[in-house]
């Protein structure tokens, strides 16, 4: 395992391999456009047809894993195809909040991707974190968030789910779903490349090549790579962080013997090498149990109360006198003279078996092994001393298994499947938590306990395996012309096994410990979290054996031609998870159980004005039961401390719209708005960020804003006699939100805020390309009001910081196709 070393070379710059690198990319990406998708992409070979003639125009979806319209289905869903999220400035999986406002994405402090949709969500550093909001590619999940970098290679469509889809994409999906479809091998040889540089010396490369190598089957080849774009700047030191240098490539398989059966074979891989993005330190908060209460309102004392610290307080003294960061999104610091960086590896194979046996009557398996690594270098303190750093090394292997069967009665008076699935996970993680420079790891009790100086070390051990296994089914009845009946149901059972602890090198913190929570024996170099009051200090073991069923019954009514209207009851669950913490005692470590979510849900899709307005509008109510929860414990050696918690009882309800108009065939107007009220129903007494006691009840989710919106407007206009051009700007805006519960006991104890401000971005874009010819050019500037503004908080050691978001980046694009 490596080791934080605070003399580690000056940050790395794009060197002569990585340069040779980048060349031969390219050259091979000129023989063989990026990822971009037709404006109707084609059906999925799955299920049952759509309709061609309703669907003309239209993106093909496979919400229900079946190829329909997407204004033909009841459900809520946002779809958008490759070219339009090009358009949209969206490249990453992260920035797809610019397609549903609903949908919000975070990163968490260790680099864990966070997202919520309509409010629910999961906030936890583990890589083992199930999620709420699943991420597929092809109908194939991603385990874990972790894995999801790569998704936005080479694809033909993304679609967004809302609300629970548990009935058909399993548990793990009571936010949504985000399905990836990847363009496909084509008929005939095809290929293209992308190259963008941007601001900071942010270059990407791309390219696919595609075509038939024998008869029955076809290839297609995908690359991309990112390098540069250090963008941080620090606060005490000429040094700058940011660098990405990340590779992706995909190879697909595609075999078609007959007309009725097929085969595709994904193996795909990443491997991201970019610094971490370092935090910006905007508060002080000491923690520590014998200074709760030193300065005004708990936050930064004055001179004379550091001045006056006892002796062994030193390393304390220095963290408090260390500089706030100005209010820019580029300010932040870390260890001077290191960078810290990721080093994270994915691979993926994945098959797919499409047999129709018949017109009423087809076969689809799904088989995928996923491997996954790190070993994360992170800073978390945000300031120049090697005060909260971590070494976060991981491992996660999934296998996963759906065999389903589809068919149709009556001329499709009736569509039905029925399937089962099988997943097993195995993962584990150590996050080896440095503190040399730090004065919170360090306690008031008397030397013959343990107590003072600080440590400097903690480890953190946590290893999961969970094997679930379900099955699922869905039918659909026409009852009238106009009229359909949806339901579907899935019966799933998961055992999970968790184990952890948390150990150091300091042997004085061993002895602390088990002394004030344990029997007094310590075990050098062993686990010391105590596993019971008075008791011996190890390894921590639990099984859980859960059980669930979830469903959905829904209606739809076309109403008219253009006018479809549906109504929705589903139940979603999320499974049960266990944390990775420095937990002193075992109480830290158990395991939450499975959260579940009723929706109760109506809405309307209708065109209008001739067909060129698309409306789509749904009002939506939640009733959330034992949302999980990663709070905190009063501990009384280091303070507040994390651990995972149900809240028994929650709820939201909400309304959301988009339009997309076309008045003339030269203007593209489009908006969308979503509306959010959430609360705490039940009595919660719990702690803030800060150790302060505070009742949840009342209080709004975090990263749940109560108004988001985005919108667009896109000009196409010619350009000489031969050339065509347009000018396009992309807003959006969320209103304030909170990044943990308890912001009214924050406010009351004068302490920094855990809240995050409302705010709002502006894109503008600008594109050339000849009539009928096979290249494009692009100016892009996104953030152009360099709008300040963050997207996480948190509270570690002595110290308040926050994640900001990205300041005014502006390049250009150009993309060449054969």
């Amino acid at each position: 395992m490596k080791s934080i070393d605070a003399s580690k070379g000056s940050r790395r710059s794009i060197d002569f391999t990585t340069a040779i690198r980048v060349w031969l990319l390219s050259c091979a990406t000129f023989v063989v456009a990026p990822a971009h998708a037709q404006t109707v992409a084609e059906p999925e070979v799955s299920a049952m047809g759509a309709d061609d003639t309703e669907a003309q125009g239209e993106i093909i979806v496979t919400a229900r894993k079946q190829s329909e319209a997407l204004s033909k289905v009841g459900l809520p869903i946002t779809a958008a195809t490759g070219d339009e999220l090009v358009a949209r400035g969206i490249t990453t999986v992260t920035e797809l909040v610019k397609l549903e406002p609903s949908l919000q994405y975070a990163k968490s402090f260790d680099s864990t991707p966070i997202f919520t949709i309509r409010g629910v969500g999961y906030n936890d550093n583990s890589i083992q974190a199930p999620p709420t909001v699943s991420v597929y590619q092809d109908e194939v999940p991603y385990a874990y968030s972790v894995m999801t970098k790569g998704a936005m290679l080479d694809v033909q469509r993304v679609e967004i789910l809302k609300g629970p889809q548990g009935t058909l994409f399993g548990q793990n999906a009571t936010g949504g779903a985000i399905n990836f479809i990847a363009n496909k091998p084509g008929e005939e040889f095809g290929a293209g490349v992308t190259a963008t540089y941007g601001r900071f010396n942010a270059v990407h490369f791309d390219g696919y090549v595609s075509g038939p190598l024998a008869p029955s089957l076809k290839a297609r080849i995908a690359l991309a790579t990112d390098l540069g774009g250090a963008w941080q700047r620090s606060n005490t030191r000429d040094d700058r962080l940011g660098d990405k240098n990340m590779q992706q490539a995909r190879v697909l398989l595609e075999w078609e013997p007959s007309a009725n059966f097929s085969a595709l074979l994904n193996l795909n891989g990443w491997r991201d090498r970019s610094e971490t993005q370092a935090q910006q330190l905007f508060g002080f908060f000491v923690k520590s149990p014998q200074f709760v209460g030193l300065g005004a309102g708990k936050n930064q004392p004055t001179p004379a109360q550091v001045a006056a610290m006892p002796a062994y307080a030193a390393e304390l003294r220095q963290i408090l006198q260390q500089p706030l960061s100005p209010r820019r999104n580029r300010a932040a610091d870390w260890v001077a003279g290191t960078h810290p960086e990721l080093d994270q590896r994915f691979r993926q194979a994945a098959l797919r078996l499409n047999w129709e046996v018949n017109e009423g009557l087809g076969f689809t398996s799904l088989t995928s092994f996923e491997h996954y690594t790190q070993a994360d270098e992170i800073d978390n303190a945000g300031v120049a001393l090697l005060a909260n750093n971590r070494l976060s090394t991981g491992e996660v292997d999934s296998f996963f298994q759906e065999i389903r069967a589809h068919g149709g009665l009556g001329e499709g008076f009736v569509k039905w499947q029925l399937g089962g699935s099988y997943v097993h996970d195995k993962s584990n993680q150590i996050v080896d938590q440095y503190t040399t420079q730090s004065g919170s790891y360090f306690s008031g009790f008397p030397p013959s306990v343990g107590g003072n100086p600080p440590f400097h070390r903690l480890i953190s051990y946590a290893n999961n395996t969970t094997e679930t296994k379900s099955i699922f089914g869905s039918v659909s009845v026409a009852l009238l012309d106009d009229l359909k009946l949806n339901g579907s149901a899935r019966y799933t059972d998961v055992k999970s096994d968790f184990g952890g602890c948390v150990g150091t090198t300091d042997r004085q913190l061993e002895l602390l410990i088990t002394n004030v929570f344990g029997d007094g024996k310590a075990n050098s170099g062993q686990c010391i979290t105590v596993l019971s009051k008075g008791g011996p200090s190890g390894y921590f073991r639990t099984t859980l054996n859960e059980d669930n069923i979830a469903w959905r019954l829904g209606l739809e009514w076309q109403a008219t031609a253009n006018t479809l209207i549906y109504g929705l009851v589903s139940r979603g669950y999320k499974a049960a998870a266990s944390p990775i913490l420095t937990a002193t005692t075992a109480a830290q470590l158990r395991p939450v159980t499975q959260e579940s979510v009723i929706d109760y849900e109506a809405g309307i899709k209708t065109r209008l004005f001739g067909n060129t307005l698309q409306f789509n509008g749904s009002v939506f109510y939640y009733d959330y039961r034992n949302k999980q929860l990663l709070a905190r414990f009063i501990d009384p050696i280091f303070g507040a401390l994390q651990g995972l918690v149900n809240i028994p009882k929650s709820r939201e309800f909400g309304a959301e719209a988009s339009v997309v108009w076309k008045p003339i065939a030269d203007l593209t107007l489009d908006g969308a708005v979503t509306y959010l009220n959430s609360r705490v129903e039940s009595d919660f007494p719990n702690t803030d960020v800060y150790g302060n006691a505070v009742n949840f009840k009342g209080e709004h989710f975090p990263f749940t804003p109560k108004w988001s919106a985005s919108g667009g407007v896109r000009v196409d206009l010619p350009v000489g006699d031969h050339h065509s051009g347009y000018l396009g700007a992309r807003g959006s805006y969320q209103s304030a939100t909170v990044t943990s519960f308890g912001e009214s006991a924050v406010i009351a104890a004068r302490a920094p805020s855990i809240a995050i401000k409302s705010y709002g971005l502006l894109d503008l874009s600008a594109g050339i390309a000849p009539n009928g010819g096979n290249w494009k050019v692009e100016f892009w500037a996104r953030n152009v009001t360099n709008t300040y503004y963050w997207v996480n908080f948190n509270s570690g050691g002595d110290v308040t910081v926050r994640l900001t978001g990205m300041p005014r980046t502006y390049g250009a694009t150009v993309q060449l196709d054969f």
